[in-house]
């Protein structure tokens, strides 16, 4: 009965597989058609030739967006008494229902993400391939390929698609505990925001004192993304893309963002939580129906979560705060402010 179940549920989201598919792809592929193979040389030929990316964030955010969301229709039957009952009635186990469902979206994820990625890939492969050494473009200037070393490609690809099947679980561990659709998008913000305090506190705080030490502090997009848990599954790829592939570093003399130890540590962190939530996820029960579409979390201390984001964004400003007036006093003020702003929306 489960076996025929797993059947018909593919066959049914495979329209959302489709979506899913074209909204990665559009941006992805788009990006793979249009990224520059060849810079011009302002440099006289005396340090690689290099960009910053090599495009593998246009895979990776969108990737992590449907990461994110996908849980919503995962367990949406939770929201509905009268889809709870008809399930329940089934020939097989609640939790096995809970189980097949949950591991049917990571699997589809998986195979959309790869084949959203060996797409692009090939697509931007073929295009460097036939990007001559050197050439003369318009105005007279030089064009010079780019320095990409393949090598690491699957690496990073293999790091993104963990980051993404790890955001999947903990997105589908936050939405499982609601039973009414408000309750479950507010888990879901709420939580994100909660682990992502946690596990990109230690990276943020680094980069603070480094930036204002450094003086090279500058209101930017950083502080508004290193609230929310998907970017601990981001840094540690960053790091790859453009240390590795790209080769960016080598010919500037500033730091690689923070160095390899902090970018590790706060990848495993995020991983080492999203194999913990995994588990339960595989081995938790499935709820009694008869909490379905009621609003109220069953467990009381998860309407607590919106203090505790309260309680975090407190501490952390404070001790981002100390750190920069501590390195440029001067800064204090403008920095506070947007650690404050970034950390609470996400």
């Amino acid at each position: 009965m489960l076996k025929k179940y797993v059947k018909y549920q593919i066959k049914k989201w495979m329209p959302l597989l489709a979506v899913g598919v074209l909204f990665m792809g559009f941006i992805y592929w788009l990006t793979m058609a249009v990224i520059p193979t060849s810079v011009i040389d302002t440099r006289d030929g005396t340090a690689p030739h290099t960009m910053s990316s090599s495009g593998f964030l246009a895979l990776a955010i969108p990737a992590l967006i449907v990461a994110t969301v996908l849980p919503l229709f995962i367990f949406h039957y939770r929201t509905s008494k009268k889809a709870v009952d008809t399930y329940y009635q089934a020939a097989f186990r609640p939790r096995d229902f809970k189980r097949a469902r949950f591991l049917i979206g990571m699997g589809m994820l998986a195979i959309a993400v790869t084949a959203v990625f060996l797409v692009g890939f090939a697509l931007f492969a073929l295009r460097y391939a036939t990007t001559p050494e050197s050439y003369t473009g318009p105005y007279n200037y030089t064009n010079y390929r780019v320095e990409y070393h393949f090598a690491y490609v699957p690496l990073l690809f293999l790091l993104v698609l963990l980051a993404v099947l790890a955001q999947y679980s903990i997105s589908s561990f936050l939405v499982s505990l609601g039973d009414y659709i408000f309750d479950q998008l507010c888990l879901l913000y709420f939580g994100n925001v909660f682990l992502g305090l946690i596990v990109v506190a230690p990276y943020f705080l680094v980069y603070v004192h480094m930036s204002a030490a450094m003086k090279t502090f500058a209101p930017t997009y950083e502080p508004f993304l290193y609230g929310f848990s998907p970017i601990g599954g981001m840094i540690l790829p960053i790091q790859i893309d453009s240390a590795l592939i790209c080769n960016y570093y080598a010919s500037r003399s500033t730091a690689s963002f923070i160095g390899w130890p902090t970018a590790i540590a706060t990848y495993l962190m995020f991983v080492a939580f999203a194999g913990g939530v995994l588990v339960y996820n595989l081995l938790s029960k499935d709820p009694s129906g008869e909490y379905a579409s009621l609003r109220g979390a069953r467990n009381k201390p998860i309407a607590l979560l919106p203090h505790g984001v309260a309680l975090l964004v407190g501490i952390i400003v404070s001790a981002a705060t100390f750190l920069s007036v501590r390195a440029v006093r001067t800064q204090e003020a403008t920095f506070s402010s947007l650690v404050f702003v970034g950390l609470f929306f996400g």
